[in-house]
């Protein structure tokens, strides 16, 4: 691992634990790779969930033929694992290589074009494997143009973390 991922993995359990103690009832990873998530579930006594994993495990629920849109060279693993045999295959929009990148006008057409791209491979729906989706409002506009369902990893945590804090409410 390299010195970089070592410190990243370090703050993101870290975080967790100070979060735990100042009462959240629930943590939230706000990267569609879910670092750390094991890591960080072994270190505090609250859930701890993975954006990826959790559009992941949405979009199972919805087909058995998932498409992915990532930013990285390969699916995140553990999205990769969780979908198993649905696994139709993944895409990346064209010149986008960070989050900054979607930003741009070209980056929004690119991964448009590789949305268009999963649906014509099959893909019934798809699963954003980056939380900078999110940031560009790109779930709703791939439902509106291309009439797909897409995962939105950051909303998609946001169900499950009220899910949890409903059963947290109710223990109370």
């Amino acid at each position: 691992m390299m010195r970089r991922q070592r410190r990243n993995l370090f703050q993101i359990i870290t975080l967790a634990r100070e979060l735990e103690q100042q009462g959240c009832t629930a943590i939230g990873i706000s990267c569609a790779a879910d670092p750390a998530l094991a890591e960080a579930r072994a270190a505090v006594g609250v859930p701890v969930l993975g954006a990826g994993s959790c559009a992941a495990l949405m979009a199972l629920a919805y087909s058995s033929r998932i498409g992915v849109l990532t930013i990285l060279e390969e699916v995140p693993p553990l999205i990769r694992s969780i979908l198993g045999g649905a696994y139709l295959g993944m895409d990346r929009p064209d010149g986008v290589t960070t989050t900054l990148d979607l930003g741009a006008p070209a980056g929004r057409t690119g991964a448009l074009a590789g949305a268009a791209r999963l649906v014509e491979r099959g893909a019934e729906v798809l699963v954003l494997a980056c939380t900078g989706f999110a940031t560009i409002g790109l779930a709703a506009e791939l439902e509106e143009r291309l009439g797909i369902r897409a995962f939105d990893p950051i909303l998609c945590l946001g169900a499950a973390a009220s899910a949890t804090a409903a059963g947290a409410a109710r223990r109370v």
